[in-house]
């Protein structure tokens, strides 16, 4: 499958970080409720360079692919703060992002596509900044990572794999970590790669397989691109 890749792909080997089956995910969802959950609430929306998922579930992929449903989730969350083991504020604070927002989003993928991969009502056709461009080929430097060359200057970095060339250090290690795990939490997501999207001017760029997240978030939340965009004329 790797092999099958384009050569725009970049990001670090498989190494068993993400379950792949249903049994898996499962087990990830028992430990998520019962071991993070309890001190999601207070910091779901801190970024830390010592912790690349802090108290984040690490649940969302399982969701994107279909290994755990939305319904069987959140009525794990809920029995889980029924019974004492989860305070409010973290109960509430997921739930809330997976039936407020995550099937809020799932619903307009399916009332809006595929018109509104294109919306794009502020204008943005810049290309994208070169940080998202300037990764460096990991097979140039094998064994060069992200921990090496965190806290270096930009062109301290050039040549590491997986380091962005920037000297913005909150993008640099939201970069490392898609680099090394495909994922970044929402803070990261929005306010860091998609705050830096949207001051550049970028244009719409294609998400990656899980259009339904990907494009309702570039295109409605990171680029502002949806604004007062209420779908095409039927």
């Amino acid at each position: 499958m790797l092999d099958g890749l384009p050569a725009t792909c970049w990001g670090a080997d498989p190494d068993g970080t993400w379950a792949t089956s249903r049994g898996e995910a499962l087990r990830r969802l028992d430990h998520a409720v019962t071991e993070v959950l309890p001190v999601f609430g207070p910091h779901e929306d801190a970024m830390l360079s010592t912790s690349w998922h802090l108290a984040h579930t690490l649940l969302s992929p399982y969701l994107n692919l279909g290994l755990l449903r939305p319904d069987e989730v959140c009525d794990a969350v809920e029995a889980a703060y029924r019974s004492g083991d989860v305070p409010i504020a973290s109960a509430e604070g997921f739930i809330r992002q997976v039936i407020g927002w995550r099937e809020y989003v799932w619903g307009t993928y399916w009332l809006w596509m595929p018109d509104y991969r294109d919306a794009n009502e502020l204008g943005a056709h810049r290309p994208l900044p070169p940080v998202f461009t300037s990764m460096a080929d990991p097979m140039a430097n094998p064994m060069a990572g992200p921990e090496a060359a965190l806290g270096a200057t930009s062109g301290d970095t050039q040549g590491a794999a997986g380091v962005a060339d920037t000297d913005m250090n909150c993008v640099r290690h939201a970069m490392a970590d898609i680099h090394d795990y495909g994922w970044t939490h929402h803070i990261q997501r929005l306010m860091v790669v998609g705050n830096l999207c949207l001051i550049a001017g970028g244009g719409p760029v294609g998400g990656d397989t899980v259009d339904v997240v990907v494009v309702c978030r570039r295109s409605g939340v990171g680029d502002a691109a949806q604004r007062d965009w209420h779908g095409p004329a039927r």
